[in-house]
């Protein structure tokens, strides 16, 4: 996702959630939108789809680059990419709440966060293609 994407998605969770407005930094912004094509000595530091997604949210997440709404424009990113590339996440409100406050308090790992990814997706966790 683009950082245009990412705040019209920000915008969109406020608007049917409720909260305060304003971007905090947007070179957090961007590092959370460009962090699922990062490499590192020429390979990609998240090699599967499913690292990318978690990457993304994890970093929106991690990076706070809103004043509010981070963990639920993390999670609302995430299943946006998700369903634009053919997944069908099925997951509970709640789950992704507690998932996504897992990961703010640094309780839930990037590779957690992929899990559970995979998981809302029906897919087998242990397959490392994903």
């Amino acid at each position: 996702m683009t950082p245009e994407a990412i705040l019209e998605a920000h915008t969109n969770v406020l608007a049917k959630t409720g909260g305060t407005p304003g971007l905090r930094n947007r070179g957090l912004l961007e590092s959370a939108a460009y962090a699922p094509v990062e490499s590192a000595g020429g390979r990609d530091a998240y090699p599967t789809f499913f690292s990318k997604v978690a990457a993304l949210g994890y970093r929106l997440c991690q990076n706070h680059p809103f004043v509010d709404g981070n963990k639920r424009t993390a999670l609302a990113a995430m299943l946006w990419t998700l369903r634009a590339n053919g997944y069908r996440p099925k997951i509970d409100p709640q789950a992704g709440t507690v998932v996504m406050v897992l990961v703010a308090m640094g309780h839930l790992s990037l590779d957690g966060l992929r899990v559970a990814l995979l998981l809302w997706c029906d897919l087998d966790p242990s397959r490392e293609d994903f």
